[in-house]
C-alpha cells in the first residue's frame, strides 16, 4: 500500500467501524451508547491501524538510517567509514 493512500483507507476503516459500533448501539440499552460505543470502535480501529502505508523492515525496505541511504555495496568502503 503506498503512503498516499494508506490515509484515505485508514478512514474508510473508521468509518466503517463507527457504523458498525451505530448498529451494535441501537441492541444496547445503555444511555449515551449511540455516541460512546461508535466513538470507541473508531478510536480503536485508528489505533491498530497506525502503522498502515509504512515500510516494513520485514520487505526489504528498510535500507536507510537517520535519512541516510545505506550502501553496503560500494567498494572500498570499512566499517568504520
Amino acid at each position: 500500500m503506498t503512503r498516499e493512500r494508506a490515509p484515505l483507507v485508514r478512514l474508510l476503516f473508521m468509518c466503517l467501524a463507527w457504523a458498525a459500533g451505530q448498529t451494535l448501539a441501537t441492541l444496547v440499552a445503555i444511555d449515551f451508547a449511540d455516541i460512546v460505543l461508535p466513538a470507541a470502535l473508531a478510536i480503536g480501529v485508528y489505533v491498530v491501524t497506525d502503522d498502515l502505508g509504512r515500510p516494513g523492515f520485514e520487505r526489504g525496505e528498510g535500507k536507510y538510517w537517520r535519512g541516510r541511504r545505506i550502501d553496503d555495496e560500494r567498494p572500498g568502503r570499512g566499517r568504520l567509514n
